[in-house]
């Protein structure tokens, strides 16, 4: 009785080794697909890293330029500032020699008419 409990057995551990084989070589080839993908995502990892730290170089050199910009920007409102205060102060002095001369020329019409009553007393 043994005997054919353990033939039994055997038996039915005979028929399990195929089903046994064949789910040790779709694990397998679930881990062979597994450390494909795991390959395919580091790869896709590092494409990314490298397009990250391109796309900060490029934000940082655009950050650059806008700063030199607004260097230029602030620079030509000086001037335009300085040339604006100049404008003036060309404009008041013109003004003061003009004032200046109306004087003298005020003086010189009233020596030109006092001259000329003399002259004619």
């Amino acid at each position: 009785l043994q005997a054919e409990v353990a033939l039994r057995e055997a038996m039915a551990q005979e028929k399990q080794a195929p089903v046994a084989v064949q789910q040790q070589e779709q694990a397998a080839q679930a881990l062979a697909s597994a450390r494909e993908q795991e390959a395919s995502l580091a790869a896709t990892v590092e494409a990314l890293k490298r397009e990250s730290e391109e796309a900060t170089e490029r934000a940082q050199q655009a950050e650059a330029r806008r700063e030199a910009l607004a260097a230029d920007h602030d620079k030509a409102l000086k001037q335009v500032e300085d040339l604006t205060k100049q404008q003036q102060e060309a404009k008041d002095e013109a003004r003061r020699v003009a004032s200046e001369m109306q004087v003298r020329l005020d003086v010189a019409a009233e020596a030109a008419s006092t001259l000329a009553s003399v002259s004619a007393a």
